[in-house]
């Protein structure tokens, strides 16, 4: 496999990611500014129930392909070696 290919590949992952990241991000610093502290209101709040919805959706994406980041950046660091050190 080539280097270049390894290296776009693992760029769009890692952009991938840290997208996510940051939406998993803003999400939970939603969650910390509607904490409410009086017991008016719903039990359940659905705003809240969809929120966690929607970062459940975002971990089951995001924890593999933090994975798949890793290794491919393993397999970039490899591959590079391998180039160094020349025809075998």
């Amino acid at each position: 496999m080539e280097l270049t290919t390894l290296i776009i590949g693992w760029v769009l992952v890692t952009t991938t990611v840290v997208v996510l990241a940051y939406m998993r991000m803003t999400m939970g610093l939603h969650d910390i500014l509607a904490v409410r502290f009086t017991g008016q209101g719903p039990a359940v709040d659905p705003k809240e129930s969809q929120r966690t919805s929607r970062m459940t959706k975002i971990d089951r994406v995001g924890i593999p392909l933090t994975i798949v980041s890793a290794a491919m950046a393993l397999a970039i660091l490899v591959v590079w070696a391998m180039q160094q050190a020349g025809p075998a």
